[in-house]
């Protein structure tokens, strides 16, 4: 039958910018990210994140499922700890509480770019 709980195919779409200003050691990272299925249809996530000092974040965002989002982070060294706050502003709010996320991150390779744009040939612009 039609059983909204069996596998459906998901599309995601990311895409950001980050930008950090050594002098300050603040860093803005601006993300909007895409998905959609059968089911829930076409759902964007705006996203706004402050870093400090590579160390401090906090973040705010908006899905327009009408949730706002809230959250913060700290990194000591390779770990970190993440706490998101997720309010529900729908009418699915009604019937629901807010929903409350914790992370724990391990870094693998903290000091390695992955893209080095001032020495890779192919990203050059002559």
């Amino acid at each position: 039958g039609n059983n909204p709980n069996q596998l459906v195919r998901h599309y995601y779409a990311l895409v950001g910018y980050n930008y950090f200003n050594a002098a300050s050691k603040i860093g803005i990272e601006q993300s909007v990210l895409m998905r959609n299925t059968s089911y829930s249809g076409l759902q964007f996530d705006f996203n706004f994140k402050t870093n400090f000092n590579e160390s401090f974040f906090i973040l705010c965002g908006y899905r327009t499922n009408n949730e706002l989002l809230a959250g913060f982070g700290i990194k000591y060294g390779r770990l970190g700890l993440v706490y998101n706050l997720d309010i529900n502003m729908g009418e699915i709010g009604q019937y629901s509480n807010s929903s409350h996320e914790f992370g724990l991150i391990f870094y693998l390779n903290n000091s390695k770019k992955v893209l080095d744009w001032n020495s890779d040939i192919n990203m050059q612009y002559n």
